[in-house]
């Protein structure tokens, strides 16, 4: 696969992934059972249907506004970063070839080998690629390219150097 792709990541991307990386159900079901695992001792003490409906309700409530200010935590950590960090700003060029993938920057150059690929996660109007828990690359959508032929292409080149069959891909 010899591609090459060039964009400029704009906020509102960047806050996209921020958000996805703590806007899911495992966030919100760490936080509910925190939120109903302390109240178990007093639903034991009193038992009743009805009681512990309610402290279901309210563990829900609590885990959804925990997840929620989580949330706006990380668009303004998002906005923060991102204005900060001027590399990600910076018009980046992804070339992709048979055994690795290349981002090129103004100041930086990056070689990934596709068998260090950790994660490829495909959003709406975002392709994220993992290469460790810290690190991603971040190819927003456009007119120029698609991102699901990408994410495609990626996870198939992936699956072969890595020596992974999937069954029902």
């Amino acid at each position: 696969m010899d591609k090459s792709i060039t964009y400029i990541l704009k906020q509102k991307e960047y806050i996209r992934y921020t958000i996805s990386r703590v806007f899911n159900l495992k966030i919100f079901f760490i936080y509910f059972i925190l939120t109903f695992g302390f109240s178990i001792k007093l639903i034991v003490e009193k038992f009743s249907i009805l009681y512990l409906i309610s402290y279901i309700i309210i563990a829900i409530g609590a885990s959804f506004a925990l997840t929620l200010i989580l949330t706006l935590w990380m668009i303004l950590y998002g906005i923060y970063t991102y204005k900060k960090d001027k590399n990600t700003q910076m018009k980046t060029t992804m070339n992709f070839h048979e055994d690795y993938l290349e981002e090129i920057t103004e100041s930086t150059t990056f070689k990934l080998k596709y068998i260090e690929i950790k994660k490829i996660e495909l959003l709406k109007t975002i392709l994220i690629i993992y290469i460790s828990p810290a690190r991603v690359f971040i190819i927003p959508k456009s007119n120029d390219y698609n991102i699901k032929e990408l994410y495609s292409e990626l996870k198939k080149l992936k699956n072969e150097k890595t020596g992974y069959r999937r069954f029902l891909d």
